[in-house]
């Protein structure tokens, strides 16, 4: 989850609250079988951060390589592949294009891919059903590859490592998922509904792993029944987990509040809205409640982000909380019903494209424009016609410049979609190299 000057992702930030009403009646079952350790979570996190994943930057040979790695762990926990079809099988890997945040060539197009697993409920009509609990797998990558958003660290003992290994943000989720269907399969625990394990990629470059699954999904979107997204989850000892998107289901409360009764793991919630930061936001965009866990207060986009900095436990008592969440939803005899924010959602990924991807486009400086990245499908953003690819240099009567501050772009698009400038977008983008007109609606 990012936010830089240089970057910008379309969000909608709420602006109140509401009270919510809380039926405290979910039951969760004590947890069978397999404790998550510290010591079952640590491989995972060590061999993905390893120098010779070079950061597992998406697009890259490291970021394949760990895909490699996750794909033979799912395949140990005895998960079923549910990735693209290969022949008359399906492969572990969901492969798409995407566009490449500050490339080293203007509008360089990259491969990734998510990688997916099933573990099958055992109810004969829930079964067809899916929670789904997902974390990103790329990383940071390393100098000399394209930049995601890599800062200088303070830490002069780190300052000339060439890799940014990514431990925490976010081998340490991996490793979590990871654990957690090796306890489903080692304490043979079955749930009513199928479960979807999914490492997304390219999550840095604007979430686009997530973004293509939504638009892809494997089975029919509507037999999405919820959806939890990891991130760093191995620093900050002794501090509490955090959520956001509480107010999208009224489940999330209820069954926070009934796991803590039963551990002293303690989550608090830090915004009630998502916000489009992390893989959790699409399937909210779909209307699927999501939630993203995870902790706050560490930049994690820096070059001591080693493996040996990380708290294994604490990585292990997050995927123990998780577990006990996702068998409750699997278990729930009512599927969570879906809440929808009080303000539009476009349904977009956008950054500030590079100086020398506004030149390509012949924008003359100062002129700039927001480069999208992902678009979800049934949102305002693609039903007005945007597309990946496409260099927004005109939104709701604004302009963008090179280098335009984060909270200006952040006002000017909350200024839009709290109805300032109607419900009407026009909104101006070059394609292809020619320029068009397009009208985005709020609903």
């Amino acid at each position: 989850m990012n936010k830089n000057n240089n970057r910008y992702r379309i969000t909608a930030f709420a602006l109140f609250t509401i009270l919510l009403i809380i039926n405290n009646s979910i039951v969760i079952a004590q947890q069978q079988g397999k404790t998550i350790t510290a010591e079952s979570v640590k491989p995972h996190i060590v061999e993905l951060a390893d120098d010779k994943y070079e950061g597992r930057g998406a697009g890259y040979p490291g970021e394949e390589n760990a895909a490699g790695y996750i794909a033979k762990q799912f395949k140990k926990a005895g998960l079923k592949p549910y990735g693209d079809q290969a022949g008359k099988k399906r492969s572990w890997f969901q492969e798409f294009d995407f566009q490449v945040m500050h490339p080293l060539k203007p509008w360089e197009i990259f491969k990734s891919r998510n990688i997916i697993g099933l573990i099958e409920g055992n109810d004969p009509i829930l079964k067809n059903e899916f929670v789904v609990i997902g974390a990103h797998y790329d990383g940071q990558g390393r100098k000399g590859q394209a930049d995601p958003m890599r800062f200088l660290s303070k830490d002069s003992s780190s300052i000339n490592d060439e890799i940014w290994n990514s431990a925490n943000d976010n081998a340490t989720s991996i490793a979590a998922i990871i654990e957690i269907a090796n306890a489903f399969k080692e304490g043979k625990i079955k749930t009513k509904r199928s479960i979807l394990l999914i490492a997304f990629g390219a999550e840095e470059h604007g979430m686009t792993g997530s973004i293509y699954y939504v638009n892809h999904p494997v089975f029919p979107l509507k037999d999405h029944v919820a959806m939890i997204n990891l991130e760093k989850l191995g620093r900050l000892t002794g501090k509490t987990f955090n959520t956001i998107g509480n107010a999208n289901s009224l489940v999330w409360d209820e069954i926070i509040k009934a796991i803590q009764t039963q551990t002293t793991t303690k989550v608090v919630m830090t915004s009630p809205y998502v916000i489009p930061d992390s893989d959790h936001y699409p399937f909210n965009g779909v209307r699927i409640p999501a939630i993203v866990f995870y902790t706050t207060g560490f930049a994690a986009h820096y070059p001591d982000d080693h493996s040996d900095k990380i708290d294994f436990n604490r990585v292990a008592e997050a995927a123990n909380f998780v577990m006990q969440m996702v068998t409750a939803l699997a278990d729930r005899s009512q599927r969570p019903l879906y809440v929808p924010a009080p303000i539009p959602d476009l349904g977009l990924s956008a950054h500030l494209a590079t100086n020398a991807e506004a030149d390509a486009m012949g924008l003359k400086a100062p002129d700039g424009g927001l480069k999208v990245t992902g678009v979800i499908a049934g949102l305002p953003g693609a039903i007005g016609g945007l597309q990946p690819g496409d260099l927004i240099i005109g939104f709701a009567n604004s302009k963008f410049i090179r280098d335009e501050p984060l909270e200006s772009l952040q006002k000017k698009h909350m200024d839009a979609l709290m109805g300032k400038q109607g419900n009407k977008l026009k909104t101006t983008v070059i394609r292809n190299g020619k320029t068009e007109v397009l009208e985005l609606s709020l609903r």
